[in-house]
């Protein structure tokens, strides 16, 4: 019974565990693309002035487009590629046309449950 310990004093103590400081995490940035901005070529050149710089994890993409040029479409999902890991669709509500061939160039499409997706426009 010599070697046991007899009050709290004759216990040892250990330091706290330092913990390393948090990761400072950088906003994910987002696109939008809604009625009164198609996916025409001015679009292109609009997106491309944005400056986006190095490749960044991932992009939330939120489209809601009645559509426009195809070929412009197409164009600003190779560029959005270029700049991101990964990009991730959102579509509120639709996204027609070209707006549809954008989006079946990312990764991931997000549909809200009243959300469309088609081939052409459907106004009212």
């Amino acid at each position: 019974m010599a070697n046991k310990l007899s009050n709290k004093t004759d216990k040892i103590k250990t330091p706290a565990p330092v913990l390393p400081a948090p990761k400072q995490s950088k906003p994910t940035p987002a696109l939008y693309f809604h009625p009164g901005e198609s996916t025409e070529p001015a679009t292109f050149q609009r997106l491309k002035a944005l400056n986006l710089g190095s490749m960044n994890d991932q992009l939330y993409l939120v489209v809601k487009s009645f559509g426009g040029d195809a070929y412009s479409a197409v164009r600003i999902v190779k560029h959005l590629r270029t700049k991101f890991k990964t990009i991730i669709g959102v579509v509120p509500d639709y996204a027609y046309s070209a707006a549809t061939l954008m989006l079946l160039g990312i990764n991931k499409i997000l549909i809200s449950p009243e959300g469309n997706l088609g081939p052409k426009t459907y106004r009212t």
